[in-house]
């Protein structure tokens, strides 16, 4: 089964627990074998491969346990800041993200080529309607 956004919280929980279930027995090891390995408790191992939720760090030792902890790196990407962005941030990194209602505050020639959008005008006191 593919995993994708039309898929349920539970259904992708089952997906992961069936993979890590197959990924274990490839692996020819036992549940207990497993918790052993990877620090957690035999439940956890039994309510992961069931598609039960469980704790990010419980997740993460057991993917170091199954000797799948670098697939993470294809999981979520480090990021990357392309020049432009360094350049008009002067080498800082952001922080957060910009909040539409910025736009409200940008001059026209600092709004120059950005889509129009409703809302996007600034309000000048005439009557719009």
């Amino acid at each position: 089964m593919e995993i994708d956004n039309i898929l349920t919280d539970e259904t992708v929980l089952l997906e992961l627990g069936e993979r890590l279930s197959k990924r274990r027995l490839l692996l020819g090891l036992k549940q207990t074998e497993l918790a052993n390995k990877s620090g957690v408790s035999r439940s956890t191992v039994e309510r992961v491969e069931n598609g039960h939720s469980v704790q990010l760090t419980n997740l993460i030792r057991l993917l170091r346990g199954l000797e799948m902890i670098s697939r993470l790196d294809l999981l979520i990407p480090a990021s990357q800041t392309s020049p432009i962005e360094l350049l008009k941030y002067k080498g800082k990194e952001r922080k957060r993200a910009s909040s539409k209602s910025n736009l409200l505050l940008l001059s026209p020639s600092e709004n120059k080529g950005r889509p129009f959008t409703w809302g996007d005008s600034k309000s000048d006191g005439e009557d719009q309607s």
